[in-house]
């Protein structure tokens, strides 16, 4: 999260709201896109942060996140089990085809590991691969959303400090 970016609430006050921040269209649109690349991230008892591709990463009609957690062992798996637990954020990073990146912070609100929720997905994925599983399909609550490419970055580095700009361009300015 930038240092100038807005909380919209807390981990804890997220799971009492009843509505998920809305994404920004190119943001829905990246997350509906199969060519887009999605990530997970977390964070490990260790303390260090840990990054999956999660491909089934998808914005639900409610405006929450799910994904399809295929290994009952994984680290992620473990991570995402901590954060419900501990009230811990992760961050899903979704760059579409055109490099567009948009780093969101969300709060798991869920993991489903049985019913018939469960076992639509379950069957929709042996559907496409007859030999893969399904440990968990994990829902988020999204609770803030911040473009990353670097055009945006960089004009809001160049807007907000304004001295670290390189003397080079400063100069070139002046010309």
């Amino acid at each position: 999260m930038s240092p100038n970016a807005t909380i919209l609430y807390s981990a804890r006050a997220a799971r009492k709201k009843p509505m998920p921040l809305r994404l920004p269209d190119k943001t829905v649109a990246a997350l509906a896109d199969p060519g887009s690349v999605k990530l997970i991230s977390t964070v490990g008892p260790d303390g260090l942060p840990r990054t999956a591709l999660k491909d089934s990463l998808r914005l639900l009609a409610d405006g929450l996140l799910e994904y399809d957690e295929l290994l009952e062992t994984s680290e992620t798996n473990k991570n995402m089990t901590r954060a419900l637990w501990f009230d811990r954020p992760v961050a899903a990073t979704v760059i579409d085809p055109g490099k567009n990146v948009t780093r969101i912070s969300a709060v798991p609100v869920r993991c489903v590991i049985s019913g018939a929720e469960y076992l639509k997905r379950y069957r929709e994925l042996r559907a496409r691969d007859p030999e893969s599983d399904l440990a968990a399909v994990w829902r988020l609550r999204p609770v803030e959303a911040e473009a990353v490419d670097l055009a945006s970055r960089r004009r809001a580095q160049e807007r907000d400090h304004p001295l670290l700009t390189h003397l080079d361009r400063l100069l070139a300015a002046n010309d």
